[in-house]
């Protein structure tokens, strides 16, 4: 079961999607602390709202493929 979406279900709280678009270049493999100079862009998807009657496992699902969606 996810936490996301057991988070999601048990709080009754909008879930905003976010994805971080340029982190993982920025970031030196192997290297700890800073990252290196450069750009990064935050997507923020639209607010969706769960039910406690709705599946954790399936709601971390869709959490997932919303924040997908916000990549291409």
């Amino acid at each position: 079961m996810g936490g996301a979406g057991l988070l999601a279900t048990k709080l009754d709280a909008p879930v905003v999607p976010v994805y971080i678009r340029g982190l993982y270049e920025l970031k030196q493999s192997g290297r700890r602390g800073y990252a290196l100079p450069g750009s990064v862009t935050i997507v923020f998807g639209e607010p969706v709202k769960f039910g406690a009657q709705d599946d954790p496992a399936e709601v971390t699902r869709e959490i997932e493929r919303r924040v997908a969606s916000l990549a291409r």
